[in-house]
């Protein structure tokens, strides 16, 4: 089981419906602003020099091997796969995300809906929530969208 795994088994079922989809949907949506980015460029830092450990490894191999004939001294004393820039914020932290993937289900009681699932699908316990009342960072016209879909998908 993996940390992904063991946060979803997590799941604290008695919260309110918008915490727990937050926190399923955005899951640093707990954090203020620069922590999130502090965690997120954490989280890079580790993927790129998880993938230069990767490359060596690599290297090393094909080094043992027959070769194949290329130069790596440039991984030489590197720590991470690439240079990586400092992250820029946005100034915009509400109502700016105009792409999103809904799921066409039913909700906790039955009906049809156009949201975002919510619960453990494997477990049997998912359900479709509109939650695009909850989440501060959809864009304002994704709501009557959503509900335009769902009176559609209930006739």
């Amino acid at each position: 089981m993996n940390k992904r795994d063991d946060k979803k088994a997590a799941v604290d079922e008695s919260k309110p419906v918008d915490e727990r989809l937050n926190d399923q949907v955005t899951p640093l949506w707990r954090m203020s602003y620069p922590e999130q980015l502090t965690q997120k460029a954490a989280a890079m830092k580790t993927v790129l020099e998880d993938a230069a450990t990767e490359l060596k490894r690599f290297v090393k191999l094909a080094r043992d091997g027959d070769g194949d004939g290329m130069d790596y001294s440039w991984l030489e004393g590197q720590t991470s796969f690439c240079p990586v820039a400092e992250i820029t914020p946005s100034p915009v932290l509400k109502d700016y995300r105009n792409k999103c993937e809904f799921s066409l289900g039913k909700d906790e009681d039955g009906k049809v809906q156009v949201g975002f699932m919510l619960g453990l699908f494997k477990e049997g316990r998912a359900a479709v929530v509109v939650g695009i009342f909850f989440l501060s960072f959809l864009a304002f016209l994704v709501t009557p969208i959503c509900v335009r879909l769902t009176n559609v998908m209930s006739h």
